[in-house]
């Protein structure tokens, strides 16, 4: 009676990401390297947008309080002390919309980007490609750009994308992690390292098989001679 073995089963995605090819983007999860670019371009949104804000508030009152300039220094004193009161909120409220606003985007980018790797079962520059493409568009889309701005938009987004993936597969090959489209030209980049661990075992386990049998042939020799 024969029997047959069940094939088996479909291993998920998280294991195949241990192969070189298929490491996770930035050495991260990307649970972490959501938590880690959303910071960062939070942070850069916030510094950005808030001196912007600040700018345009301070703009803003001067040009309300043009016609009723203070005529003692007393007045000059709550003029400046006001100004600078509604500057640092604008600020801070500028700050946190133009931070929230450019993290929003970027996590929307980088989980674009993952589902690429996802469905494509690898990760190289296209997903950062099509990552690029679709941010653009979707801005075009919510801020209703006019179709040449639209278009200008999506090369932008396009040239990001693409420049952003190659750096992205240059460290990833010169890690040893998979070159990525690099791999379509020719350039396979740094040999894995657990392929180096695997040829060193090999070339460990060659040396000893090598040695014993060397041993081996040499006991033989002394006993032959012995008798």
């Amino acid at each position: 009676m024969s029997t047959t073995t069940s094939p088996d089963p479909p291993q998920p995605l998280s294991h195949a990401y241990n192969h070189p090819t298929l490491t996770p983007r930035l050495s991260l999860p990307l649970p972490v390297r959501l938590f880690t670019t959303c910071t960062a371009s939070f942070l850069i949104g916030a510094g950005l947008g808030g001196s912007l804000a600040g700018s345009t508030t301070a703009l803003r009152f001067r040009a309300e309080n043009a016609h009723r300039q203070p005529q003692s220094a007393k007045g000059w004193y709550f003029y400046h002390k006001t100004k600078n009161y509604q500057v640092a909120w604008g600020a801070i409220k500028g700050g946190i919309k133009g931070g929230a606003r450019l993290a929003a985007w970027v996590a929307a980018f980088v989980v674009c980007e993952d589902a690429v790797d996802r469905l494509r079962g690898r990760v190289d520059a296209v997903g950062s490609v099509v990552a690029g493409l679709a941010g653009a568009g979707a801005v075009g889309v919510a801020y209703r750009l006019t179709h040449g701005t639209f278009v200008r938009t999506a090369k932008k987004g396009l040239l990001a994308g693409l420049a952003y993936g190659l750096v992205q597969d240059f460290v990833r090959g010169s890690r040893g992690q998979g070159a990525g489209v690099f791999e379509y030209v020719g350039w396979k980049g740094r040999t894995p390292l657990f392929e180096v661990t695997k040829i060193s075992a090999e070339e460990e386990e060659r040396r000893i098989r090598e040695a014993q049998e060397g041993k081996g042939r040499k006991d033989t020799g002394a006993g032959n001679e012995v008798e």
